[in-house]
């Protein structure tokens, strides 16, 4: 697979087809993100802090996933937390079916 390195700054760009979003939490994010979102945090209030969360939004991206780092304010909280959400967050996205996902990181 072809990965590259980028800088995108707009989430309206066609060339991507997932957003992972990588934050410690959704009050990080950009607003269009974070009412993506609201649904299913509604229903689950542990999407906000663990695991990867998949929705659809209303970008040409069509596929989100929010990958909480979780506390970032303990001592032993370091950029590994980051890493592993954006790992996490990217497998994720290519399991749903993405081939040029988006990875943005928040917080």
């Amino acid at each position: 697979m072809d990965m590259s390195t980028r800088v995108c700054t707009d989430l309206e760009s066609g060339d991507f087809d997932a957003i992972v979003v990588v934050s410690p939490s959704t009050k990080e994010i950009p607003e269009v993100l974070r009412k993506a979102l609201e649904p299913t945090l509604a229903l689950d209030k542990g999407a906000e802090n663990k695991g990867c969360t998949l929705v659809p939004v209303s970008l040409p991206a069509k596929r989100l996933v929010y990958s909480a780092t979780g506390p970032l304010d303990r001592d032993y909280d370091d950029l590994r937390r980051f890493s592993e959400a954006g790992c996490a967050g990217i497998k994720r996205a290519l399991a749903a079916g993405a081939k040029a996902p988006l990875l943005m990181s928040c917080g």
